[in-house]
């Protein structure tokens, strides 16, 4: 059977509340559908020992340093972060800058004397993409041996 024009019919909320509430409803769903959840890596450390767990950089179209330093979001609780400025050199081999040095970035975790046992991390990125600085999450869980 065939739907003549009369049998379909679009309709619209009839007040502006209801209008005001489908907008509202909307944008969280699609606050839901972009919110991602953070990247994780897992990582096994000796006890009472420093390591360098991640590195990050990033470079302009010049080859000069353009990245933000990262923020420790979440701190562990039975060790410490520390990030350092680290001189470092382009690696990427698609890259008109490949071998020049710029400034980047280590995050250096060290557990508590004698501890074994789990630890966990959030650490924060920010890329600027041309118009907003794009913030990354990436959880680091810590295995302490």
């Amino acid at each position: 059977m065939r739907a003549s024009k009369s049998d379909v019919r679009l309709t619209s909320p009839r007040s502006g509340v209801e209008w005001s509430m489908l907008r509202a409803l909307l944008l969280v769903a699609g606050l839901v559908a972009i919110a991602n959840p953070a990247a994780a890596i897992d990582i096994v450390v000796a006890s009472g020992t420093e390591r360098s767990i991640a590195a990050f950089g990033a470079i302009n179209g010049m080859c000069e340093s353009a990245g933000g330093k990262p923020e420790i979001r979440e701190r562990a609780a039975n060790g410490s972060f520390e990030i350092r400025s680290r001189r470092m050199k382009v690696s990427n081999p698609s890259s008109h800058c490949l071998g020049r040095p710029f400034e980047g970035y280590v995050v250096v975790y060290r557990s508590r004397a004698g501890f074994r046992g789990s630890d966990r991390a959030v650490i924060s990125t920010y890329l600027f993409n041309g118009r907003v600085d794009v913030r990354t999450d990436t959880v680091y869980n810590i295995v302490v041996k």
